[in-house]
């Protein structure tokens, strides 16, 4: 009688075990920080106090496709290497028209900061990309020929999850300057009163857990 009183309290701490982490995910906590000992890797920025960003687990998570409605098809991993390449390279972004394609930036030439103040949005980073496939500028943009860059606005949006959800592409006109705004919670930053709530209660269940568990074995001595 005694273990099967002691059983209840050792199953309900065990699926609360499992719902801590469940619940630190949905308020868009990111399971790490960049280390600033490391090399900084794409999708990563340290703004200084709370200003805190990793998007990195964006990569691999599946190509974003956006037909723009003129006949192109633009193709995103914003993090990572697109899982269709152009020209066989590693690009973050490219531009399809049929079988023509053209690299909107490379992998190795990122930077990242904050977005832009005109952005209008609260929460978020920026990551650009530069020397993508060459291109023509319009004369009315100065002509000439320089290399695209792509410039990935990731904007905070905890209800999005992990998979971005395209809010806009642009392209300044007559340039080779493409811009793209993505929501995701990837984007928002660490929520340090939400961090530190559930660390006093990871703690307080662990200490539940044993226990529980102490007493369940006391009792399974005695009975």
């Amino acid at each position: 009688a005694a273990m099967a009183a002691f059983r209840a309290p050792a199953v309900a701490a065990a699926l609360l075990c499992l719902w801590l982490p469940a619940t630190a995910r949905a308020f868009g906590l990111p399971g790490r920080k960049p280390n600033a000992a490391a090399e900084p890797l794409p999708c990563q920025y340290d703004g200084g106090r709370k200003q805190t960003y990793d998007a990195t687990d964006l990569s691999g998570s599946g190509d974003i496709v956006w037909p723009d409605g003129d006949g192109f098809e633009f193709r995103f991993s914003a993090c990572g290497p697109t899982e269709k390449a152009c020209h066989g390279l590693r690009s973050p972004a490219s531009k399809w028209q049929g079988s023509g394609c053209n690299n909107l930036g490379a992998l190795d030439a990122w930077s990242s900061g904050p977005l832009p103040e005109d952005a209008g949005f609260s929460e978020g980073f920026r990551v650009e990309y530069g020397s993508g496939d060459l291109c023509r500028r319009d004369e009315g943009a100065g002509g000439g020929y320089e290399n695209r860059r792509v410039a990935f606005n990731l904007v905070c949006n905890r209800k999005a999850k992990r998979r971005p959800q395209v809010v806009a592409v642009a392209n300044s006109s007559g340039t080779c300057a493409y811009e793209v705004t993505l929501e995701t919670a990837l984007g928002c930053r660490a929520r340090r009163g939400h961090t530190v709530v559930l660390t006093v209660a990871a703690v307080a269940l662990g200490m539940l857990c044993c226990c529980v568990l102490v007493g369940a074995s006391r009792g399974g001595r005695r009975y």
